[in-house]
């Protein structure tokens, strides 16, 4: 404990001799640090509120719901309106959906005509809602949710106190500065060879994961995709339909969001019966389908299926983003070896890509090492999605009754409005692990590709880019309101 005060301490203090020495530019994201969903949603003029929903295995999630004050007196979104949950990737929380939303504020678009592009365009111009779907969704009348998923920074609570909790740490807090900055020298050395760079950032990673030993309570972290495929997604979209009266409800996930989501409409068929349209964005399923992708998950499985725990460790998650952002403090930073550290960890990114430093305080955050060895683990099956792999056929035999695991089989889906997206220079989740997820399908569903005018569109444009209103939020928006 007086290590992890040290830590904390430690790490509050760097924060503001970081703010105080560099530029973050115009996103003046410091604000927001250390600040919850919640509270970043409350920051722009928006009402929420916060709810816990605690599963059947006992983990206990922080589901936010937020409405305009606006509309309907702020009580709920418009009864023609749908109800619109947002699930998040790995490594971050429900903050990844609000961070490109500086100017946001409430407004009342509820009756306006979206069929008009011009329209649209000359209705959003100067509104900060516009690369921020969940206010852009506000705006125009819908009620909006935020799943903070297990393991998340606002979601690690247990029943039973059995929570969990930053890893000891064998050493002092410098030691753990060191890897990372180590890390970071490394990175600035490669310039810009983005193959190096990659490398050097997951180096950090794995050495301060070997600095950590186990955790009280550290079976928290013994969980994959598919128990929040099986229990977490579930109960959730119960607890939403309860508070607003049996509503159907639309879905917008992105990445590993996306993939517990196909994985839950496979596991529970007739759950699609209470959703609306499904939104995926860069869903991570499937994946290896490409040469890089291959090099890139071709080695995480044989290193972390046994291991118990968060990535990066949580005590680390702070000297990370800290790291990070003071890394990429100046204009020149972010223009070139930032740039570089970016792409070769998305995919190549258009100028338009809005990574300022205070981005990096929503993401690089701890996960369980479960969802990243599951995602990975699509190599050893030729880009075929599996449930949890554990590493000997001993355990699987006990877990599924065969000594390999099945495959989800996508079939089983009957959902009636699916629409996939997929960023034309994702690095993570590539255009074709997405067709072989349409082609795996037994209903008809959209799929599109995005692109900017250059041609890119990565894994974070998504929720980064500053075009992701007309390229993607938009596009979305249309879909949704055809669930209205």
């Amino acid at each position: 404990m007086k290590k992890l005060v040290i830590s904390l301490c430690l790490s509050i203090g760097f924060l503001s001799i970081v703010s105080a020495h560099f530029d973050f530019g115009d996103y003046n994201a410091l604000n927001e640090i250390g600040l919850n969903s919640a509270e970043i949603i409350r920051l722009r003029g928006f009402l929420a509120q916060e709810y816990s929903v605690t599963t059947s295995d006992g983990y206990i999630l922080t589901l936010v719901r937020a409405t305009n004050p606006l509309i309907n007196d702020g009580k709920a979104g418009l009864s023609n309106k749908s109800v619109v949950l947002f699930i998040h990737g790995i490594n971050t929380d429900s903050k990844c959906f609000l961070v490109n939303s500086i100017g946001a504020k409430p407004n009342d678009y509820s009756h306006h005509n979206i069929s008009s592009d011009n329209d649209l365009n000359q209705l959003l111009a100067n509104d900060g809602s516009i690369n921020s779907l969940p206010f852009l969704l506000l705006n125009f009348g819908h009620e909006v949710w935020l799943l903070n998923r297990r393991g998340s920074p606002q979601s690690l609570g247990r029943t039973n106190g059995r929570n969990a909790t930053i890893e000891q740490f064998d050493g002092d807090i410098a030691s753990a500065s060191r890897i990372v900055f180590n890390g970071i020298s490394r990175m600035s050395r490669a310039g810009t060879n983005s193959t190096e760079m990659y490398w050097s950032f997951t180096n950090i990673f794995a050495e301060l994961a070997q600095s950590a030993t186990s955790a009280i309570n550290g079976d928290y972290w013994s969980y994959s995709m598919d128990e929040q495929a099986k229990y977490d997604l579930p109960k959730v979209i119960d607890h939403i339909r309860e508070a607003t009266g049996d509503r159907k409800v639309s879905i917008v996930g992105h990445s590993a969001g996306g993939a517990i989501t196909l994985f839950a409409l496979a596991e529970h068929p007739k759950l699609a019966q209470k959703l609306g349209q499904i939104v995926l964005w860069a869903p991570a399923v499937n994946l290896g389908h490409t040469k890089g992708e291959k090099m890139r998950y071709s080695w995480p499985p044989y290193i972390i299926t046994n291991y118990v725990g968060s990535m990066p460790p949580l005590y680390a998650s702070s000297l990370i983003q800290i790291a990070v952002a003071s890394y990429c403090a100046t204009a020149l930073q972010r223009r070139t070896t930032c740039r570089s550290f970016f792409s070769s960890m998305y995919g190549s990114e258009s100028e338009h890509q809005n990574f300022l430093p205070g981005f990096v305080f929503a993401y690089y955050t701890g996960s369980s090492v479960g969802e990243l060895a599951q995602l990975t683990q699509t190599s050893l099956y030729e880009g075929r999605q599996h449930y949890f792999d554990h590493g000997s056929s001993v355990k699987n035999m006990k877990a599924y009754g065969s000594p390999h695991p099945p495959a989800y089989d996508f079939t089983k889906i009957e959902a009636e409005t699916l629409s996939l997206y997929v960023g034309a220079t994702d690095n993570l989740v590539s255009e074709d692990d997405v067709r072989s997820v349409h082609e795996s399908l037994s209903i008809k569903a959209d799929l599109q590709v995005v692109a900017a005018d250059d041609g890119l569109f990565n894994h974070m444009s998504f929720v980064v880019n500053d075009n992701a209103g007309k390229l993607i939020n938009i596009p979305t928006l249309r879909k949704l309101e055809l669930s209205s």
